[in-house]
């Protein structure tokens, strides 16, 4: 029997991290940003209230080594968000492939300097409002703080260590500033499918729980809908269909781009074994039926993942 264990755990624990956590904040808007660069020693927060601040660009870099800055951000809930839950989310230039020591962080405050929270790479987002009214003034401050990213037991960045070879190139660039809507179901989500993963790799590979836990995992994975890019940045589209009913189905799968090809994969996104090993790639399984679509026949409870190739726009475009 063929034993697919390996391919299942990747799967979900992709579809956790570019389909699912993506998901979390629905509706977005941005945060009206402007600055305060601290001459110096950090400040108390009284006088970064009475500062002078100026205009701040989502992208603009920030923050020359062990120096603060202060970001004031503000903006109104729209009234179509009235009964959801809102947050500011911040991305301060975060690395998430290191812990939340050696790089930015921040505190952020309310409108009379209040502290609320803070921020690092993995607590980016701060509470606002658990049910919107629609039209509530969002006012923060939020204290940066530029930390440069120092390994010291391999001499790396250690210039950094002291102010006076430390130099004052920013370090860091405002990636994300804005307020969102948390999608509660997809927020629950996330946790159980972190939770259950984690167990079944704790659990010993022969154990029954185990693989109750995997198949579990693999039919929450087949009911969600998952359009995704392929790994190795060629520009395909991967897109996986689930015959749920039963039954044979027939099924048009249109795309918003003209579509040059298509091939069947496996779950890791491989196309299957071509027929001809010296072919340059593999024979397309499926041929377009359109320039922006095929017809797809499924088989009862089968999962079909798809590569579509995106074929070159009409240069005289269409009406």
């Amino acid at each position: 029997m063929h034993d697919d264990r390996r391919i299942t755990e990747t799967r979900i624990r992709k579809l956790l991290d570019r389909v699912i956590r993506p998901a979390l904040h629905s509706a977005t808007l941005p945060l009206t940003l402007s600055s305060w660069a601290v001459d110096g020693e950090p400040v108390p927060v009284a006088e970064a209230l009475k500062a002078d601040y100026q205009p701040f660009a989502l992208g603009s870099s920030w923050g020359g080594p062990w120096s603060t800055t202060w970001l004031r951000a503000r903006a109104q809930v729209p009234q179509g968000w009235a009964g959801r839950r809102v947050e500011a989310v911040f991305d301060l230039g975060f690395d998430l492939g290191r812990g939340p020591g050696g790089q930015a962080e921040g505190l952020v405050h309310d409108a009379h300097g209040s502290p609320m929270q803070g921020l690092h790479p993995y607590h980016r987002s701060v509470l606002l409002t658990r049910s919107a009214t629609g039209g509530d003034q969002v006012d923060l401050l939020v204290e940066l703080a530029a930390n440069p990213w120092i390994v010291g037991s391999a001499g790396r960045n250690t210039h950094y260590g002291s102010l006076e070879t430390a130099g004052t190139e920013q370090l860091y660039r405002l990636g994300q500033a804005e307020i969102a809507v948390r999608e509660e179901e997809v927020w629950q989500l996330i946790h159980d499918i972190e939770v259950l993963d984690e167990l079944m790799h704790e659990l010993p590979e022969g154990s029954s729980r185990r693989h109750g836990i995997l198949h579990a995992l693999r039919r929450a994975a087949d009911a969600v809908d998952a359009t995704d890019v392929a790994d190795d940045r060629s520009g395909d589209v991967v897109v996986r269909l689930y015959e749920s009913g039963g039954g044979t189905a027939t099924a048009l799968l249109t795309t918003g781009f003209p579509l040059a090809a298509a091939w069947d994969c496996d779950l890791l996104e491989q196309p299957w074994p071509r027929p001809d090993p010296d072919a340059p790639e593999p024979r397309p399984a499926l041929l377009p039926e359109r320039t922006d679509g095929l017809r797809l026949r499924l088989r009862p409870f089968q999962i079909l993942t798809l590569r579509l190739r995106p074929g070159a726009a009409d240069a005289g475009g269409r009406g």
